[in-house]
């Protein structure tokens, strides 16, 4: 089976981790080919050393140029995939527009958004928000959701409900699993000391992940002099921020915070930290928490997207948008962790992502759908793309 991938870029993302993920545990079974509309970003070179052909358009961000849709149009064409399935809205449209007029097979869409919050996306975002939710009806032999609130947020978009199903994330527990040695390791090397609790937010610098929030509760946390250091990993979590930096500054957590940018070793950073936060106020299915989660570190999250359903009863859930309530729920969590240590609670947190959120059960569902989807466009017409 040949799977043409479509996506609007491979950098550091929960989409573009998905998507490496599922590639990676099936490459040897199953022909993939991935197609950026813009950069390699870091997930292209990781892709092409497994030996999967990347191909990238350079197109700007939120901008189309002649040039890189005909030359997507030629690859599908000269591909002759069974399957084009597209990720993240501007290539739903992009890859899905292109697909139906060179005459390619089944097109799935996949969506990992669940943000309704308008004034926290680009007109042009928006707009291809839009034309995708009119185009769902014809398009797509099938949509992917990350989560449930995805589906359902989507839907209430304008969004098809016929062909739309439910392929929750997976997280490889082979990669993401309590490793005592990685966790003293970087406790060490950032100089964590015993009798202090490292707290962590693994995500991009971006409105929605919403640092703000973060920041000003654990200013709040300070004030009950529990000793702690919080580590922010993801792009753009620099001292090179100037919007970041006055953040820490406003809050008084120079002492307190540790800026380490974008990371390669993300178990390792999971395994050190004794709890992970998410303050976000828009998610779909964040990997973060389930990476944080197998790694048997518990979490406090806001209840945005389906955070409440993974984390279960293993965590805290406090409302978005609210840093007096996320810094009641890290300071219950430092008491427990402080009292009892994480190995228990941590230990629960891992069983529950093995139950539900595995990669084996994601890839399994993605495999499924291609199959179904070529099969059944094969007994609709038996011709092939040329």
């Amino acid at each position: 089976m040949k799977v043409l991938h479509i996506i609007t870029n491979l950098g550091q993302g929960g989409a573009e981790a998905v998507l490496y993920r599922l590639i990676e545990a099936t490459h040897q079974k199953i022909n993939h080919r991935v197609v950026s509309l813009q950069g390699a970003g870091v997930y292209g070179p990781r892709l092409r050393k497994i030996g999967v052909n990347v191909e990238t358009l350079d197109m700007p961000r939120n901008k189309l140029k002649f040039s890189g849709l005909w030359r997507l149009r030629k690859i599908i064409r000269d591909c002759s995939p069974d399957i084009v399935h597209t990720r993240l809205y501007h290539a739903d449209l992009v890859g899905g527009v292109t697909a139906l007029l060179s005459g390619a097979p089944p097109v799935i869409w996949t969506i990992h958004s669940s943000d309704l919050g308008t004034l926290h996306k680009s007109w042009k975002t928006r707009f291809v928000r839009r034309i995708c939710a009119i185009l769902s009806h014809w398009i797509p032999s099938a949509i992917v959701a990350d989560a449930k609130n995805t589906k359902k947020v989507n839907v209430s978009l304008g969004y098809s409900s016929k062909n739309f199903i439910v392929i929750n994330n997976g997280i490889d527990l082979s990669t993401f699993h309590p490793d005592h040695r990685a966790r003293q390791n970087l406790r060490n090397e950032l100089n964590i000391q015993e009798d202090q609790i490292l707290l962590g937010f693994v995500a991009r610098w971006d409105p929605l992940k919403d640092h703000s929030n973060l920041l000003q509760a654990l200013s709040i946390v300070k004030r009950s002099n529990h000793k702690f250091v919080c580590v922010l990993v993801g792009s753009d979590i620099t001292p090179q921020n100037s919007s970041l930096m006055q953040l820490v500054n406003e809050n008084n957590l120079n002492e307190h915070v540790i800026l380490l940018g974008p990371q390669n070793d993300i178990p390792a950073i999971m395994n050190a930290l004794d709890l992970h936060i998410l303050s976000s106020f828009s998610e779909s299915l964040p990997l973060s928490i389930m990476e944080a989660m197998a790694s048997g570190t518990p979490c406090v999250v806001t209840d945005v997207g389906d955070t409440a359903l993974v984390t279960g009863d293993t965590g805290w859930v406090v409302p978005p948008k609210e840093p007096k309530a996320l810094a009641t729920g890290i300071e219950s969590a430092i008491t427990l962790i402080s009292k009892n240590g994480k190995d228990e609670l941590g230990q629960k947190c891992k069983r529950r992502i093995e139950e539900y959120y595995s990669l084996e059960t994601m890839v399994d569902n993605y495999v499924e759908l291609w199959k179904k989807s070529a099969e059944t466009y094969k007994l609709k017409s038996p011709s092939t793309v040329k």
